[in-house]
């Protein structure tokens, strides 16, 4: 049997160490006070990182605006909110994720709906979340999200039968890393296993 080298096991260590310092994850964030100015109106797309997003409902035009968050949530200083009661918002991106992240408020204390989907495939199931009201007399606000599908679309909506209004921001995604990468570690276990045998 072939035994690890010291400097074989240096050469995989060193490969490791560089790796671990890789994200394991690259997030991309839209709507977050830099990217897009206040008052543009869906439908719209924005590029960041060579990604694509582009923002619609079938209550368009003019059905969600971009809105300064103060007095409204606490989370940043830009949101993209309801601009006609009942409308739903749709996000596409240009590439499939399996996990996002939204911070949202809804005007009412109401579940904000989401619901992803990979093409036209609904992807797992709806998750309904309902926020507390930090801000005084504001929004009841949380964080959306899903993991561990694959999806390229997220539809957003409030089934509240009173004032259906919500705003979102900081809309994170990201994909899993490459599974190739694992087996270096691995590999480092081994070869220090057949080092400490050999010596």
């Amino acid at each position: 049997m072939r035994k690890c080298s010291i400097t074989t096991l240096a050469k995989v260590s060193l490969l490791a160490v560089a790796l671990a310092a890789i994200p394991l994850d690259a997030s991309t964030i839209f709507i977050n006070g830099t990217d897009e100015p206040l008052a543009t109106y869906t439908p719209f797309s924005d590029t960041i990182d060579g990604i694509t997003a582009t923002f619609s409902s079938g209550s368009d035009p003019l059905a969600f605006e971009t809105n300064p968050t103060t007095n409204y949530v606490d989370w940043g200083s830009e949101m993209l909110s309801t601009n006609t009661f009942g409308a739903t918002l749709t996000i596409t991106f240009s590439q499939s994720f399996d996990w996002i992240s939204i911070d949202f408020g809804t005007y009412t204390a109401d579940p904000l709906e989401l619901v992803a989907y990979l093409g036209r495939t609904q992807a797992g199931s709806p998750v309904d979340i309902t926020g507390t009201q930090v801000v005084t007399d504001g929004f009841y606000q949380s964080t959306i999200g899903l993991s561990g599908v694959s999806f390229d679309t997220i539809v957003l909506s409030d089934p509240s039968s009173g004032l259906p209004i919500f705003g979102v921001g900081n809309i994170t995604v990201a994909e899993a890393p490459e599974p190739g990468y694992f087996w270096i570690f691995p590999a480092v276990g081994i070869c220090l296993a057949m080092w400490k045998r050999r010596s």
